[in-house]
């Protein structure tokens, strides 16, 4: 607006420098008029003296002249100044011309001041109004850091008080408990401490003083990533249905928030949500809104299954890449970790199954036989089955090959079964792991799963 008003300016400036031109120029013609010499009379020599004709010419020119050097540089005064018409004619239209000229001139300049003072209005106008949103906007930002003040110090009320005002505790009241922190806590030293003894246990001595190894809590070794990205290597499907099957302990390997959904199809989407108090995982249609939620992973479980086990390079490719396709990534990539520290979790099989981790018969046998070194079996054959307690015939089975690795399969094996495991589907995976499952029947050779449960307790806690 500053910048609108002085170019105003200098354009008045101009037009009032134009207008002092003109009105010199009009002088300058005047002054040439002036001096111009008479014109000489026919018949009459210029040694003759002049005649009262003549002389009386001469001496109205000079009125003019005077008049005119008298009469105020304003066109205005001009105007007003009595016209004495010069005697000749040729005198009369030069001095028209002139005055025509002259006023042409003044006429446009006008123009120029009047269009200037209009622009000069105008910026006058803007930066009016320019300072009056400028002082409503310093209004605002006053107004703005008064209520910031006031909101610090209520907050300063409310969370310091002065020690005298704070009522003193009960003595026998207890502490209150935040379980969100609690378990986050928890999480954390379950990953690599080994926990302390019950307080019952301490206080009873006829308790026995090695505890049982199904209620042990041992450090648990990262045995988990190893085996998901062999299986994944070997089967992604499996280890899609695997990563499926391991949701509900999403917030037992990461305390921390996280929500995304994994969209396998048009009729088809896992949905985890993990909060500071609780998890949960629903399967729906349709997926949540991008806005709702961290990420989501479109694809079918295999292409899942590679995503989590490629490598940062691979993940750049997508679908470029090869050995299959990878899932598509919606929303924040970093937040994909949650998904990582899943299957690289160091939770027991038992806290899996505690934590609602349920696998298929074929599925846990397989994870099973993954875990197993094959030098672990040097020496051992045998064929451990399952069968569930409605089924005739066992529906998966594991095979201990004597220094090789192990196989594992659906269906009833070929050869001669060592030892058959009677229970519920869901609950094979905590009785091979060692923890005490009810309905549960052993038929066979018990030492062939007390082989197998010392091998997985060697690889999951060493």
């Amino acid at each position: 607006m500053r910048r609108a008003v002085d170019e105003a300016q200098h354009l008045a400036a101009a037009a009032e420098a134009r207008r002092a031109d003109a009105v010199a120029a009009r002088a300058d013609a005047e002054r040439r008029l002036a001096e111009r010499p008479p014109p000489a009379l026919e018949g009459r020599t210029p040694a003759e003296p002049p005649s009262s004709v003549e002389q009386a010419r001469a001496d109205r020119i000079a009125a003019e002249l005077a008049l005119a050097r008298a009469t105020a540089i304003r066109p205005a005064a001009v105007a007003k100044a009595p016209p004495v018409p010069p005697a000749r004619a040729g005198d009369r239209e030069a001095l028209e011309l002139e005055s025509a000229m002259v006023e042409h001139r003044a006429a446009g300049l006008e123009r120029d001041l009047a269009g200037a003072r209009h622009e000069l209005a105008g910026a006058r106008r803007d930066l009016a109004g320019a300072r009056h949103e400028l002082d409503r906007q310093r209004l605002l930002c006053e107004r703005a850091y008064d209520a910031i003040d006031r909101v610090r110090r209520e907050l300063a009320r409310l969370g310091v008080d002065p020690p005298a005002r704070q009522p003193p505790p009960a003595p026998a009241a207890p502490s209150p408990i935040q379980a969100d922190k609690l378990s986050a806590a928890l999480a954390r030293l379950r990953e690599g401490t080994p926990p302390v003894a019950s307080e019952e246990a301490a206080a009873d001595p006829a308790a026995p003083a090695t505890a049982s190894p199904a209620h042990a809590e041992r450090p648990a070794k990262a045995w988990l990533g190893k085996a998901f990205r062999t299986l994944a290597a070997r089967d992604p499907s499996a280890a899609g249905r695997l990563l499926l099957a391991l949701l509900p302990a999403q917030r037992a390997a990461d305390p921390l928030p996280v929500a995304y959904d994994l969209v396998l199809g048009d009729l088809a989407t896992a949905r985890v949500t993990v909060s500071s108090a609780a998890s949960r995982v629903d399967l729906g249609e349709t997926p949540r809104p991008l806005s709702e939620v961290d990420f989501q992973l479109v694809g079918d479980l295999a292409s899942i299954a590679r995503l989590l086990t490629a490598r940062r390079v691979r993940r750049r490719l997508g679908r470029l890449a090869l050995g299959g396709r990878l899932a598509r990534v919606r929303g924040d990539r970093t937040r994909l970790a949650a998904l990582e520290r899943l299957v690289d979790a160091r939770l027991t099989l038992g806290r899996l199954h505690a934590a609602g981790v349920r696998l298929d018969p074929t599925l846990a046998l397989t994870v099973a036989a993954l875990m197993i070194e094959p030098e672990w079996t040097a020496g051992e054959r045998f064929t451990l089955a399952h069968r569930d307690p409605s089924a005739a015939m066992p529906d998966a089975y594991l095979q201990v090959l004597a220094g090789r690795p192990p196989m594992a399969g659906a269906g009833a094996p070929h050869g001669t079964v060592a030892t058959e495991i009677v229970c519920p589907a869901d609950e094979l995976i905590a009785v091979v792991g060692g923890e005490p499952a009810p309905d549960v029947a052993i038929s066979g050779d018990e030492r062939s799963l007390s082989l197998v449960r010392q091998w997985l307790d060697r690889a999951q806690c060493g």
